[in-house]
Formats: structure tokens, C-alpha cells, sequence
């Protein structure tokens, strides 16, 4: 079957449906417990419409709202906040992919690879439990401490992906049994609207939706930028400082707090920043300052 054939199949969008309510995540699902409720009582016709809707191609999504808490660390998490419908259309693409990804990366599975594990197409979870990945992390880390590793690295490979340029997905996918053309209708989809929120702000979607109601495409460069603009004019309105470096400190502080670095680390680092800054160029950046 291809990808868009068994996207499109109305036992795969039973299966996203079953899957978006046994999701456990409930920071998520808390701001839709009462619409998961009211979908549920006519859900038989309701998946029948939405798979009509979409075999005529004449479907069409609502905008999608991405709602940013801050963190600890000074960064932003990002909350896409969906319709049920679209959550469920979602959730049909995802499956498609899933699926045929599996056979390749399963032989990683509690070897390298040991959190998100997916359960298959007939488990009641879209992911294992958890555990299962858990015991055989701890497994692999007492066997790599034991051959003499000592150090460890963190990635953050959600924001990797976040800054990675989607338009080149469907030209990679190409060659993946007809992928690329699932993701080539779904990228139809694929912008947002944006919206912040943070502790102290109260109303401040709102004010963001009446002051700067407009779609911004944050899978672009263009569109990174301006909402780096558009975040920056929203802490200067809140009177909270929008310096762009403010994550990078922090790093660079918690790990000179966490590890002891000789003068010559520090004179590195140093050097490393004035090379950096020598091969700016003012004119060559945007007027607010961001690369």
C-alpha cells in the first residue's frame, strides 16, 4: 500500500484517534479533556466524515496556535495547541511514518536508541512504556563504565529539528517508498500561528493575537527571524531584558560553576568569541541583530 493510501485509510485514522487519547502526556491533554469528551460520543460518524473530507481532498485544518513556557534553562518550550481534528490527522501522518521507519530502526532499539521506543501498529500506546527503555539504558550505561568511559554528551535534538529547513524533508524522503509524497501533502499544513505565553503575563496571547495577527512560517530563515523580532518586541513591552546571548551565558556559567577550567580554557574561549566577533560584519546582519 502507499504512504498516502494508508494515511488516507479510515482504520488508521480509528488508530490516531485511539492513540491521541491513551496519550499519558497530561500537560498536553489538559487543555482538551473536555473536547476529547465531546468528540467521543459521536466518534463512529465523526472519523467517517473527516476520511471522506480528506479522500475528496477537500479538507481543510484550522490554525494552530504555539503557545512558548519558559524553562530553567532560559529557553523557550514550545506548546502547538491543535483542533481535535487536525491533532487526529496529525497523529494519521505519524503512524504512516512510524511504520515504515520501523524495520530500520528497530535493530537500534535498547542498544543505542532506548527512549520513544515505537510500540506498533496493534499496541494500545504509540510508544512502549517506558521502563522498557530504562532498564536497558542503566544496563548500557554500567557496561560503558565499565570499559573505561567516563565522560558523557547532551544534545537537545528537538531544536535541532526545530532549525532545520522542512522544504528539504520531501526531497530526502523521495526515495522512501512514496514518503515524500505523504509529507508533500502534509507540509500543506505546516504553518502556524504564533503565540507566547510566560509567568506574569497575563493576557498575553491575546494581546499577541490582537497586535501581530498573521502567520509566520518558522520553517523558514526569514521566518525565525521575525519571530525572534516578534518575541524581542514582546519582553521589551513586558520590561524584561531580550538579550539574544542569554542562553549561551547561562551555559557558559553552569558549566565554569559545574567543572574546574584552567586559564588557559578560559583565554580559548575568549579568543574563540573575538575571532567570532572580527568576521562580523554589522551591515551584513539584520537591524535587530539576529544570525
Amino acid at each position: 500500500m502507499k504512504c498516502l493510501d494508508q494515511f488516507l485509510n479510515l482504520d488508521n485514522l480509528r488508530r490516531a484517534w485511539r492513540w491521541i487519547q491513551s496519550n499519558p502526556a497530561p500537560s498536553y491533554k489538559n487543555y482538551f479533556r473536555s473536547l476529547y469528551a465531546h468528540y467521543a460520543t459521536a466518534e463512529g460518524e465523526l472519523l467517517v466524515g473527516l476520511h471522506d473530507r480528506l479522500k475528496r481532498d477537500v479538507f481543510q485544518p484550522a490554525h494552530a496556535c504555539k503557545v512558548y513556557f519558559p524553562k530553567a534553562s532560559g529557553g523557550l518550550r514550545p506548546y502547538t495547541l491543535l483542533t481535535v481534528e487536525d491533532q487526529i490527522v496529525y497523529q494519521a501522518f505519524a503512524n504512516v511514518i512510524a511504520d515504515r521507519f520501523l524495520p530500520e530502526i528497530r535493530k537500534w532499539y535498547t542498544g543505542e536508541v532506548f527512549s520513544h521506543l515505537y510500540a506498533g501498529p496493534t499496541s494500545s500506546f504509540f510508544y512502549r512504556k517506558w521502563e522498557h527503555g530504562f532498564g536497558a539504558f542503566n544496563k548500557a550505561q554500567r557496561k560503558a563504565f565499565k570499559d573505561g568511559l567516563r565522560f558523557t554528551a547532551r544534545f537537545d535534538l528537538t531544536a535541532c529539528y526545530d532549525s532545520l529547513d522542512h522544504n528539504v524533508i520531501p526531497v530526502e524522503a523521495a526515495a522512501t517508498s512514496g514518503t515524500g509524497q505523504t509529507i508533500n501533502f502534509a507540509r500543506r499544513y505546516s504553518r502556524t500561528l504564533i503565540g507566547m505565553k510566560r509567568k506574569g503575563a497575563n493576557g498575553i496571547v491575546d494581546d499577541l493575537k490582537a497586535n501581530h495577527d498573521k502567520l509566520i512560517d518558522i520553517f523558514t530563515t526569514v521566518g525565525r527571524r521575525e519571530l525572534d523580532q516578534l518575541i524581542k518586541d514582546i519582553l521589551v513591552a513586558e520590561h524584561v531584558d531580550p538579550y539574544p546571548f542569554k542562553y549561551l551565558e547561562r551555559t557558559i556559567l553552569k558549566d565554569i560553576g559545574n567543572r574546574t577550567h584552567t586559564a588557559a580554557d578560559i583565554q580559548r574561549l575568549i579568543d574563540t568569541i573575538s575571532t567570532v566577533a572580527n568576521k562580523c560584519n554589522p551591515q551584513e546582519l539584520p537591524p535587530d541583530g539576529t544570525a
